[in-house]
C-alpha cells in the first residue's frame, strides 16, 4: 500500500515517503528506487518523537546503511529531522 502511494500519488521518484513501512521494507524499497541512479533523494521518515531513544527505526537503519556505503552521503535535512537527504554520485 505504501509503495502504491509513492508511485501513484507522489509521482516524484526522488522523493520517497517511508511512513508506515517496516525498517526492512523501507530499505528494500529505497534500494529498488535508487538502483542505477544518481542524484539527490529526499527520504521522508518520521522524526521519532514516540520512538525509543527519540530515533525512528527506519531513520536509524537508513543512516547506518548509507553512512558506510561508497559514493554517497546521507544527512538530516536542515531544519527537518523527519527527512533524510541521500546524495548518490
Amino acid at each position: 500500500m505504501v509503495v502504491k502511494w509513492n508511485v501513484y500519488f507522489i509521482r516524484n521518484p526522488s522523493s520517497l515517503d517511508l511512513h508506515w513501512m517496516t525498517p526492512g521494507g523501507a530499505i528494500q524499497f529505497v534500494e529498488q528506487m535508487i538502483e542505477g541512479r544518481r542524484g539527490v533523494f529526499k527520504l521522508i521518515v518520521e522524526k521519532g518523537n514516540h520512538s525509543k531513544n527519540k530515533m525512528a527505526a527506519i531513520k536509524k537503519e537508513l543512516l547506518s546503511r548509507y553512512r558506510t556505503t561508497r559514493r554517497c552521503s546521507i544527512k538530516e535535512k536542515d531544519g527537518n529531522g523527519g527527512v533524510l537527504v541521500l546524495d548518490l554520485w
